[in-house]
């Protein structure tokens, strides 16, 4: 009984993994954040948090799930920020931000207002979970038409960082990655639980 649970856990991930990756991008709705900057913090206020310009360093994207070997002891705050101006194909589409897996806690915000939260920051912290973050982006917040900057302030101990790239899409594309990877993440772990 054991070996047909596991059978057919693993074979319902198998479909899972097919149908996501057989569904069609359309990289003139989809904007890869690629170009990263990282700088130890204090808070996780945003207006307390603030580090000079100059402290910044380009983040190389294979170290965005191992944020924490950035700071010193492998514990603390950290924040990144990226710079993107939205293509013409997604200036009248309403629009969400991609983040993938969270470890362990972040806030997220775009042009400095707060667009969400993931886990919980010190002294009582802990992980969000092992599903994909999307936010929503209000339209109000954004610069449709100029440069936008995304700012995550994450608490890192040990291990933590950002599983995926994340990305800027339409706020149903941006939800459909998070439900399908989340999903994927789920299925994982039933497999190794059963």
């Amino acid at each position: 009984m054991k070996f047909a649970t596991r059978f057919i856990v693993a074979l319902t991930s198998f479909i899972c993994v097919l149908l996501c990756s057989c569904s069609k991008e359309t990289s003139s709705l989809s904007l890869q954040l690629t170009d990263w900057q990282y700088a130890p913090c204090h808070s996780e206020e945003l207006s307390s948090a603030i580090t000079p310009p100059d402290t910044f360093a380009p983040l190389p994207l294979e170290s965005m799930n191992k944020l924490a070997q950035l700071l010193p002891k492998e514990c603390g705050y950290i924040m990144l920020k990226s710079n993107f101006t939205l293509p013409t194909s997604l200036q009248h589409e309403e629009i969400g931000f991609y983040a993938g897996k969270i470890c362990i806690a972040a806030h997220v915000y775009i042009n400095g207002q707060l667009i969400g939260t993931r886990g919980k920051f010190p002294p009582h912290e802990f992980c969000g979970g092992t599903g994909a973050s999307w936010y929503f982006v209000p339209n109000a917040f954004l610069n449709k038409s100029g440069s936008n900057e995304v700012t995550m302030i994450l608490w890192v101990e040990g291990s933590g960082g950002i599983t995926s790239l994340p990305f800027i899409s339409t706020a149903k594309k941006v939800e459909m990655r998070a439900k399908q990877r989340s999903f994927l993440m789920s299925e994982m772990n039933m497999l190794f639980m059963a």
